[in-house]
């Protein structure tokens, strides 16, 4: 009698080549949306919050010189922030 052969499904090299290709471009598609997600929004606000400090410390520094509008339209120009100065006994 023969042996009983166990019946086992034999995927072709390209069957494994496919599913291997799809597994590394998921890899790399959640790899990407990680670093897009996670870190790249850490690294801007970061970045952006330092140009905003760096630009309220430069009006401070130079807001009782002459030209102050001149100063806050260039500061808000070069560091892309918008400035409102707001005199506090007035409210204006």
């Amino acid at each position: 009698m023969k042996k009983q052969e166990k019946k086992t499904k034999k995927y072709s090299i390209k069957f494994h080549i496919f599913s291997t290709m799809i597994a590394l471009t998921v890899i790399m598609l959640v790899i990407l949306w990680l670093f897009e997600a996670i870190f790249m929004t850490t690294a801007f606000k970061v970045a952006k919050e330092n140009d905003v400090e760096r630009a309220a410390s430069l009006v401070a520094e130079n807001f009782d010189s002459g030209d102050i509008d001149s100063l806050i339209s260039k500061v808000s120009t070069e560091y892309d922030v918008c400035i409102k100065v707001i005199n506090m006994s007035t409210g204006m």
